[in-house]
């Protein structure tokens, strides 16, 4: 599977180091974690290299009157060197500072500042001020740099900030970007119905169906739910297309993951769409399940199945012993003997006759046993 998160790193990157956008594609095969690792050691470092400088400008500046501050700020301090300043400022002092910014040059600022550096200031700036640098960003596109600032605000701030930025495209590829994957589930619940619909059809917009699946394994399990009936919402030709990108991307636990959390009325509609009757659909997905080690979560899964989809699953199930002995395997360790029992009840008996000999031949003696106990 394709590292996703590698490609928001790389440019993370370039724009510390002050390299042209894909200068470092070179990177793409490097996994993301380890440039993360290497962009903040290297932040860190260079934060550290002027970090008196910085002090020292924090300090002239407490003699200034804030507007004076301001206005220095901007005409002659630049962003840039704004930023390292900030990060050695009184954080009320900075909160009155930044109210007497213009959003502009604070959206230019905010580049250059790492949010760890800034979390205290940012709980003393006006909430009128956020969500304005907020759409000054929005505005340029600057999506790497919201994201990296949505997890540090406040709930009701940041409520106000993603009411004010209306494009889906925008809240879509902010989500890219979030570092802190584990918030995603409390920015989505922040949004109505209607606007979390919004940002899944963007992604089919904007052909980044990938990079959301991605996202939705970061989710919990109850945001994994609600985003997946909402997929289910906007109809079976998405269904089928988000199905064709697993294949292609070998994306198939997050789909997994979620479908198990649907609604089950859902989860029934999603395990009977035509296209998990395909075989090469289906071998991509046990492969991906056997992989995974998913079979326990396959087989509370296929008990919502229709008769079709779980007889072509176990079509291909009969030809491959290693995947078959997975799945008995992990009936036997979740105690689901009967589910099981059930499931294979269902079969047409010539099919059931194939599982049991690929059984016999595969499985140790005490799996293979399992097929034995059908009626």
């Amino acid at each position: 599977m394709h590292d996703f998160d590698i490609d928001a790193e790389r440019i993370k990157l370039e724009r510390l180091l002050g390299a042209s956008e894909g200068s470092l594609a070179y990177l793409s095969t490097t996994h993301s974690s380890l440039v993360r690792a290497f962009r903040e050691d290297f932040s860190d470092a260079l934060y550290r290299r002027h970090q008196d400088n910085y002090a020292r400008l924090a300090k002239l500046s407490r003699v200034l009157p804030v507007g004076v501050s301001a206005k220095l700020a901007e005409t002659v301090l630049g962003a840039v060197l704004g930023a390292g300043v900030a990060g050695e400022m009184d954080p009320d002092r900075a909160g009155k500072l930044a109210g007497k910014l213009s959003a502009a040059f604070l959206a230019k600022l905010s580049v250059h500042l790492e949010p760890h550096r800034a979390t205290k200031i940012i709980g003393k700036i006006p909430q009128a001020v956020i969500v304005a640098v907020a759409q000054e960003l929005a505005r340029k596109e600057e999506y790497i740099t919201l994201a990296r600032f949505v997890t540090a605000i406040d709930s009701q701030t940041l409520h106000a900030v993603m009411d004010a930025i209306p494009s889906a495209d925008a809240l879509l590829r902010v989500g890219i970007f979030v570092e802190q994957r584990e918030s995603l589930s409390d920015l989505l619940e922040q949004l109505s119905g209607q606007r979390r619909q919004d940002i899944l059809a963007a992604a089919t917009k904007a052909k980044l169906w990938p990079q959301m699946l991605v996202l939705m394994t970061h989710l919990n399990d109850k945001m994994k739910g609600i985003m997946g009936d909402a997929v289910v919402a906007l109809g079976d030709d998405l269904m089928a297309f988000i199905l064709e990108t697993c294949r292609e991307h070998k994306l198939w636990e997050p789909l997994i993951l979620t479908v198990a959390n649907m609604s089950a009325d859902n989860r029934r509609l999603v395990l009977a769409l035509p296209l998990l009757h395909d075989m090469e659909m289906l071998k991509s997905l046990l492969d991906d399940i056997h992989n995974e080690n998913l079979w326990p979560l396959f087989a509370h899964l296929w008990t919502d199945a229709s008769e079709q989809t779980l007889t072509c699953s176990f079509e291909v199930l009969a030809d491959n012993g290693e995947w078959l002995a997975g799945l008995l395997r992990a009936a036997t360790d979740a105690g689901l003997q009967g589910e099981l029992k059930k499931e294979l009840q269902r079969l047409p008996s010539p099919l059931y006759e194939r599982l049991a000999l690929a059984a016999k031949a595969s499985c140790r003696d005490e799996l293979a046993a399992l097929m034995t106990t059908v009626d």
